[in-house]
């Protein structure tokens, strides 16, 4: 610090005298601490004055040790030599020139003008005189402004100050003789008694002057001029060693501070900040050994150390080691300043390592870290502070895209601190990335981040959005970095948990309630858009042939931006919104699907019922075949419901077999269906990458179910079903439109009709073949088209089964028929599926065709055996021979175990032209004879209006015979 005190003297000589005898106060040494701002300037001096003041030195220190009066005049030829030779121009600036001048001012104004001051007082003819000129040239060599400054004009300046002093001097010689008391400060008996600020900032000076501002390989000049001060100038200046040591600390910290990094240079400054702390800390009396050595000094002049040389040194040197760990703070408090002003050829890395080492030494006078690091950590917040805030004043923090160029200097500056402070730090501050880290988390949480996003600016716009996906990342980022990890930007993934790290910004806090807003909207949306798509859908087969409906593909792509706008804004997403957005499009996904199948038949409706069971008798047999052949007898084993009423989607043109479902529209239904199903798995998997989960599952204190964690899984595998099912649901109606009704003459009533080798499967493979074409030539997929073959290779295994099973009447088998039966399916009806291996899988068909080879195996059996079977059966089947006659639907038969079924025995029994399974049959169950009419045969089997059946009553009035159950 620069004192600049202006006295006034001259015209105003009472108070220009009294100001005076204020300075010339002796300050108690309490104060000394005050007092160091004096000389705490650290001077960079030009080697030439150096040398000169060196020159000075030497005589002055001879002259100091006389006590002639002629040897005492030279007193002031220290200050004046220096004031002559040191001009602006030897300092690197002006205020350096100031704290130069100003010590040999206060120097001067101590001794000379306070003897001319007594001078005056005492009334000596030509005091008053005296003192008025040596205040004027004091004035006169004050220049306060650099550009008022001369060198010239300050060399006049003290040239007149030397004719004034040496006046003062004249007027004392001539007034001794006359009683007149003299200022011991002009006529020093060994030690001037001049206040310790002003000898201490001399004795500063000094030090300067021999080592320069720049560091020096001349170990023995050097060493000895500093034994010289020892010797011969401190002792005069009233400085103990203690004293000497507080001085030798700050010259050398000086030194270091305003160089280039010189290890050396900083290992001395190190060694001494020890001892001046040692001697700090020591403030107890001397032991008797250094009493003696100090005595000299403190007899010499006691009054100036008051409490003894030993205090005075404690004093000092705290002071100097507060004033170095000041000078110190004051850099490493905005580091990221001070590296950046550091001339070029200056390592400011190897520079902050040795004031580090400075400061370390300073605080670790008890052998503890804890204050340095505490201090440390003071200073790492207040360097991040300071370059923060120089950041923001030049951006808008009231905008998203400003904030987010602030998130970029928050991010710089970590870097930046990561790469040139931290690892400098670590030796005596391992924390100080954490530490950096913490500051500047917390920094633009509270100033910048927080006032935004809870403000009403933010909004789900896109800029916002940015916004929040980069604070997201870099709050998540730096808290890990604060914990031991690298740095990084990277996208926060993590598992559900159940808070927050402590400290956090709180973004997704924030953003919950705008987030819930959206999606309470988008669950009310979906569900009208999806009906909206529905109503607008005709299903019309378009001329250019269109593969997937309209509605199906604008659902998709409802779901695809709805999903995208919600992932899209890369945010940490609470499960239970996630939940209720998927749950919303399943449904829609789910009612569509069932919307577009609703109108079609089911199978039930399609599927003429069967006739009931009838028992073989050859003589109407015959007979029923013989009038059929000539027309008389209806071919009709039942009659055939009404067709199902048109749906919605329903049209005119042609159809699978003639009726309302044309290929056209069914391979339509199917691709719209299909096209769903294909990007399922792929919103699934989106949803799974993308989605970043944030909190926990369950909220306890709102008593909400457990969310599965596997749920959108789960809701995905859902909605598949769902599509699966249309798809089942389709191909389901397509094998029932075209075996129960294009061609249900020509399978239910005419395959195998009376004799088996007059009606063979192959004639109507064909139709078959060529209506399953038509359909599946128009499907995109060909798992669909697999999926369409095989379920209508299932319903023609089902239809088989229904003719051999339960087909009526006019179905009779031998044994011999059973190979014929065996060669239709197994070299007729399994090539058509299996197509040369471009159909349906080979292991598929063997397994479809079971229960076939179940059947005609049994088929294949001889009459006895069959009986036999019955006879060996641990319980006979049921057949309710009353419900049968009303006409049951048709039934869907097992695909494994027929061959041991006993219904299917019972079945294969009555269809088998053989007197003994007929007699068997009759005493069981009390089958009817195959009539000669069905019409006659429904008759007999039909319960009376309010009474039982004659056949029940004639099978109740034998008890003794086993009935039918």
């Amino acid at each position: 610090k620069v004192r600049d005190e202006k006295g006034e003297t001259g015209d105003e000589e009472e108070e220009s005298v009294d100001k005076v005898g204020e300075e010339a106060a002796e300050p108690a040494v309490e104060e000394v601490k005050e007092l160091q701002l004096a000389f705490m300037g650290g001077l960079e001096i030009s080697e030439d004055l150096g040398r000169a003041a060196l020159r000075v030195v030497g005589e002055v220190a001879g002259s100091l040790s006389g006590k002639q009066m002629a040897e005492a005049v030279n007193s002031m030829r220290l200050p004046l030599t220096m004031l002559r030779n040191g001009n602006a121009g030897n300092f690197p600036d002006w205020p350096t020139f100031l704290v130069w001048r100003r010590c040999w001012e206060q120097l001067i104004e101590v001794v000379a003008v306070a003897q001319a001051a007594q001078l005056s007082a005492q009334g000596v003819e030509g005091g008053r005189r005296c003192y008025a000129r040596l205040g004027g040239c004091l004035r006169r060599l004050r220049v306060t402004a650099e550009e008022e400054y001369e060198a010239e004009e300050a060399a006049d300046a003290v040239d007149a100050l030397r004719d004034a002093f040496s006046a003062v001097i004249t007027l004392v010689e001539d007034s001794i003789t006359d009683g007149v008391v003299l200022d011991e400060r002009l006529f020093p008996a060994g030690v001037w008694s001049v206040p310790a600020h002003v000898r201490l900032g001399v004795a500063a000076r000094l030090l300067e002057s021999t080592f320069g501002s720049k560091p020096t390989n001349d170990e023995a000049g050097r060493g000895e001029m500093l034994s010289f001060l020892q010797r011969r100038v401190w002792p005069v200046l009233g400085l103990s060693k203690g004293m000497q040591t507080g001085l030798q600390a700050w010259t050398t910290f000086t030194q270091y501070f305003h160089s280039e990094h010189c290890q050396r240079l900083a290992d001395e400054c190190v060694a001494a900040c020890h001892r001046a702390v040692e001697v700090a800390r020591d403030s107890r009396p001397l032991p008797a050994s250094k009493t003696a050595e100090a005595a000299p000094v403190s007899a010499l002049y006691p009054e100036v150390y008051g409490l003894g040389v030993d205090r005075a040194s404690t004093t000092l040197c705290s002071s100097v080691a507060e004033c170095i760990q000041l000078a110190v703070a004051v850099v490493l408090s905005d580091y990221f300043r001070w590296a950046s002003e550091l001339p070029v050829q200056q390592n400011s890395r190897d520079k902050m390592r040795g004031l580090l080492q400075i400061l370390r030494a300073l605080l670790r006078d008890d052998g503890s870290d804890e204050e340095l690091e505490r201090v440390l950590c003071g200073l790492v917040e207040a360097s991040v502070a300071a370059e923060f805030n120089r950041v923001v004043e030049m951006k808008d923090e009231g905008s998203a895209a400003g904030i987010m160029e602030i998130m970029d200097d928050v991010v710089f500056i970590i870097q930046e601190h990561e790469v040139k402070y931290a690892d400098v730090m670590w030796e005596v501050l391992p924390a100080a990335q954490s530490t950096a880290l913490k500051a500047v988390h917390r920094l633009f949480g509270e100033r910048v981040l927080r006032p935004y996003i809870v403000s009403e600016a933010m909004t789900l716009t896109g800029d916002n959005l940015q916004l929040a996906q980069y604070a997201d990342q870099l709050d998540a980022a730096i808290l890990r970095a604060t914990t031991g990890e690298p740095f990084s930007l990277a996208p926060v993934v993590k598992a559900t948990q159940d808070e927050e790290p402590a400290g956090s910004w709180g973004v997704i806090d924030a953003l919950a309630p705008l987030l819930a807003a959206w999606v309470r909207t988008n669950v009310t949306a979906l569900p009208t858009w999806t009906q909206r798509i529905l109503e607008a859908e005709r299903w019309g087969v378009a001329e250019d042939a269109r593969k997937v409906s309209p509605s199906a593909l604008e659902l998709m792509t409802v779901v695809h931006e709805t999903l995208d706008n919600l992932l899209g804004m890369e945010l940490r997403l609470p499960a239970p919104l996630l939940q209720r957005i998927l749950e919303t499009m399943v449904k829609c996904i789910k009612d569509y699907s069932m919307a577009i199948t609703k109108g079609l038949p089911s199978r039930d409706e399609l599927a003429p019922p069967i006739p009931p069971l009838t028992r073989y008798k050859q003589q109407f047999a015959s007979k029923n075949e013989l009038k059929e052949r000539k027309g008389g007898l209806s071919s009709g084993s039942a009659p055939r419901p009404a067709p199902p009423a048109p749906s919605a989607m329903s049209t005119d043109d042609a159809s699978v077999g003639g009726g309302q479902y044309c290929p056209a529209k069914l391979a339509l239904l199917l691709n719209s269906l299909t096209a769903i199903a294909t990007q399922l798995p792929a919103l699934n998997e989106a949803v799974n990458t993308r989605w970043r989960p944030y909190g926990q599952l369950h909220d306890e204190e709102k008593e909400t179910p457990p969310i599965d964690p596997y749920f959108v899984d789960r809701l995905f595998q859902d909605a598949e079903t769902a599509v699966e099912a249309g798809i089942e649901r389709i191909a389901e109606f397509i094998s029932a439109q075209i075996l129960y009704v294009d061609l249900q003459a020509a399978l239910c009533t005419g395959l195998y009709r009376w004799h088996v080798a007059e009606a063979r499967l192959l004639p109507i493979l064909a139709p078959i073949n060529q209506m399953l074409g038509d359909i599946v030539s128009q499907v995109e997929s060909e798992e669909v088209q697999g999926r369409v073959a095989l379920q209508l290779l299932r319903e023609c295994v089902q239809a088989l089964l229904r003719v051999l099973l339960d087909g009526g009447q006019a179905r009779v088998f031998a044994e011999s028929d059973a190979g014929m039966i065996e060669e239709d399916v197994e070299r007729h009806l399994m090539a058509m599926f299996y197509a040369d291996g471009e159909g349906v899988e080979e292991l598929d068909i063997e397994t479809e065709l079971a229960p076939l080879r179940d059947v005609y195996g049994l088929m294949g059996e001889a009459s006895h055996a069959l009986v036999a079977r019955f006879h060996a059966l641990p319980e006979p089947p049921e057949y309710n021979v009353a419900a049968a006659g009303e006409g049951l639907p048709a039934p869907v038969y097992p695909t494994v175990g027929l061959a041991e079924s006993p219904a299917v025995l019972l079945r294969v029994m009555c269809h088998r032209a053989d007197r003994a399974c007929s007699k068997l049959l009759k005493e069981r169950y009390r089958l009817p004879r195959t009539e000669e009419s069905q019409t006659g045969l429904r008759a007999k089997l039909l319960l009376p209006s309010g009474g039982r059946s004659t056949l029940w009553a004639a099978r109740s009035s034998k008890k003794g015979r086993n009935g039918a159950r």
